[in-house]
């Protein structure tokens, strides 16, 4: 099974460490579950007796902090047997990175990150825990569709106002 890459082209969080988060990630029945890179999502409350992991929900509502799992893949062959970017995915129950997305912000996700691919200057937002070109909120637009290595990318821009203000 392929798994989404993620690419982090300008998101504000590489450079201010405080639009950093790390966390769980729980599925909607309140289990610990596995989860792509690029996938976004609600960040919560501080787990229990945890000073710096949060709850991870699929996002669902943007009028909450709303981030993008971003674990680094350095050392994904310890975690799955293949160094294929497209083979790394967070286990459920490891400790995952989260860039919270702000006005402005790029990166570029492989076509399993999305529900419905976009077009070039097409719209995305978010439909049930997933990116999806055919969601009613557009929350992103598609600045460029190229191929990396074989890959085809989807660079993203966060549109003003619609995320963590």
């Amino acid at each position: 099974m392929k798994h989404t890459i993620l690419r982090l082209d300008d998101v504000q969080a590489t450079y201010d460490f405080a639009h950093i988060r790390s966390g769980l990630f729980y599925d909607g029945n309140n289990a610990l579950a596995d989860v792509d890179n690029g996938t976004p999502v609600n960040v919560g409350v501080l787990l229990d007796g945890e000073r710096e992991l949060h709850k991870l929900t699929a996002a669902s509502d943007t009028t909450k902090l709303v981030g993008i799992v971003s674990t680094p893949e350095l050392d994904s062959t310890a975690l799955v047997n293949t160094s294929d970017l497209s083979e790394f995915y967070n286990k459920a129950g490891r400790a995952c990175r989260v860039h919270l997305l702000h006005d402005g912000d790029q990166f570029s996700l492989s076509a399993e990150g999305f529900v419905t691919v976009p077009t070039l200057n097409g719209t995305v937002g978010i439909t049930n825990g997933k990116w999806d070109s055919a969601a009613q909120t557009a929350l992103l637009t598609c600045d460029e569709i190229s191929v990396v290595g074989g890959v085809t990318m989807y660079l993203l821009t966060v549109s003003a106002d619609k995320l963590n203000q």
